[in-house]
């Protein structure tokens, strides 16, 4: 009996660590100012063209200068500043579907958690002089101590690219 008490108490001393560390959500409230020396340029480049603006370098190949984030339970919200303008967008955290107006279009958005992480699965449809153009990004947003850092992947017609933008909290 004891050596079964025994093994149940040692099976979850090592599991629940596990566990309670996949269920913890990082809050990424706060304000962040871009690390430039730490980030990735942006691709082939180019500044805040390429498109609609983007956070993140997500929709847009520019770099934010800062960003100002709240976060609920329910949602978060993002404030980008960036060289032509300030752009906020409004993300669900339930898993359900969410709009934001970016640029020249309205990108629809999903927010997941992947362990401590957050992750932006978006997509953003253009009409162009050139044609109809699709656009989508996955960004996955993760702190460390005081510093943020931004993972976006983003394909287009022209090809898919990947930047790492670093944030510093102020």
């Amino acid at each position: 009996m004891h050596k079964k008490v025994l093994t149940v108490a040692l099976a979850a001393t090592l599991v629940m660590p596990v566990l309670a560390g996949a269920q913890a959500k990082a809050d990424f409230s706060g304000t962040w100012t871009f690390d430039e020396a730490k980030s990735d340029p942006a691709p082939g480049g180019r500044g805040g063209g390429g498109g609609a603006r983007g956070r993140g370098g997500r929709m847009g190949g520019g770099s934010p200068t800062r960003l100002v984030i709240k976060q609920t339970a329910g949602d978060v919200t993002i404030e980008s500043t960036l060289a032509n303008g300030a752009q906020t967008a409004v993300y669900k955290l339930d898993g359900s579907e969410s709009i934001n107006k970016l640029g020249m279009g309205d990108a629809t958005s999903k927010a997941t958690w992947d362990g401590a992480n957050l992750v932006l699965n978006s997509a953003l449809a253009l009409t162009t002089p050139q044609g109809d153009m699709q656009i989508t990004s996955k960004e996955v947003y993760s702190v460390t101590g005081s510093v943020l850092t931004v993972i976006t992947t983003r394909v287009t017609p022209r090809g898919e690219t990947t930047r790492k933008l670093v944030f510093n909290k102020d």
